[in-house]
């Protein structure tokens, strides 16, 4: 998992064999940034990571229509990716 402390505060990118060692990672860097608000994005499809942060008390910020551009839409991916989206200045 990558982290960056700056002003943005921002998990990821991250990839992950499955939802449980994406919560992992998570959980780490959510215990190194103990007292702030980073920001994640979270795959939808991972509905037990998902409810998982929603436990935590993750609240959404915004929802991707597509977080990955594979080409083939029909076929899953089968590991946790947490993308990383930063503004172009």
């Amino acid at each position: 998992m990558i982290s960056s402390g700056c002003a943005m505060k921002m998990l990821g990118p991250c990839l992950a064999q499955s939802e449980q060692e994406a919560a992992a990672l998570i959980l780490r860097e959510l215990d190194l940034y103990r007292g702030r608000t980073p920001v994640f994005l979270i795959p939808v499809d991972c509905h037990n990571l998902v409810r998982w942060t929603y436990d935590l008390g993750a609240r959404d910020c915004e929802l991707h229509s597509c977080q990955v551009n594979v080409g083939d839409y029909s076929r899953s991916v089968a590991s946790a990716c947490l993308h990383t989206f930063q503004k172009r200045g």
